[in-house]
C-alpha cells in the first residue's frame, strides 16, 4: 500500500505540523532498523485520516508515542498519543547490560533516574535486582507525579 497525501496544496490549520508527524512515522519505519516489526494502519496510510486524528490528539512541544497505549507495534489511532518527552522516555523500551535505570558502579549497581532532566542517583547496591527495585519505585512515584502534573494523560500513565 503506498502512502497518499490527499491533502497536498490544501492550508488547513497544524497541516504543516501534521505532515512533518506523517512523513517522520514513514521514515521511521522505513530507514530505521529498530522499527522494522512495526506498522502503520491501513487508516493512516491517507494523510487527510491521519490529520483528523492529529487537530484531535496533538499538543504542541508533545511527542507522537506508539508505545504506551499500543504495545510498540503499530502507528494508529487506537494504538498512538501525544505524551511530554519525559513521559516518552519513561516508557521508552531501552537495550541495557544489566536493567532499566541500573549502571554498574565500582563492586555495586547504582539506581538512576532521569526526571525533569536531571539525572538523579538513586543509590548503589549490592545485586542488580536491589537497583533495579529502587529504580521502579522512583518511577512509580515519578508516574504518579506526572498525573497530577498532565491530567489530560492521566488515563494511560
Amino acid at each position: 500500500m503506498y502512502k497518499n497525501n490527499n491533502m497536498k496544496g490544501k492550508k488547513e490549520k497544524l497541516q504543516t505540523e501534521a505532515n512533518k508527524a506523517w512523513n517522520n512515522i514513514f521514515s521511521r519505519i522505513n530507514n530505521n532498523k529498530a522499527y522494522r516489526n512495526v506498522i502503520v494502519c491501513n487508516e493512516w496510510f491517507t494523510f487527510s485520516n491521519f490529520y483528523e486524528w492529529f487537530i484531535d490528539n496533538y499538543v504542541e512541544g508533545w511527542q507522537l508515542d506508539k508505545d504506551i497505549v499500543g504495545g510498540g507495534t503499530t502507528y494508529g489511532p487506537q494504538h498512538c498519543i501525544y505524551v511530554p518527552k519525559e513521559v516518552n522516555l519513561l516508557f521508552r523500551k531501552v537495550k541495557t547490560t544489566y536493567s532499566k535505570g541500573v549502571a554498574k558502579n565500582g563492586s555495586g549497581y547504582q539506581a538512576q533516574i532521569t526526571i525533569d532532566g536531571d539525572n538523579i542517583k538513586l543509590g548503589t547496591y549490592p545485586t542488580v535486582q536491589e537497583a533495579e527495585n529502587a529504580y521502579l519505585n522512583a518511577r512509580h512515584n515519578r508516574i504518579e507525579e506526572l498525573k497530577i502534573i498532565y491530567p489530560r494523560i492521566a488515563h494511560i500513565l
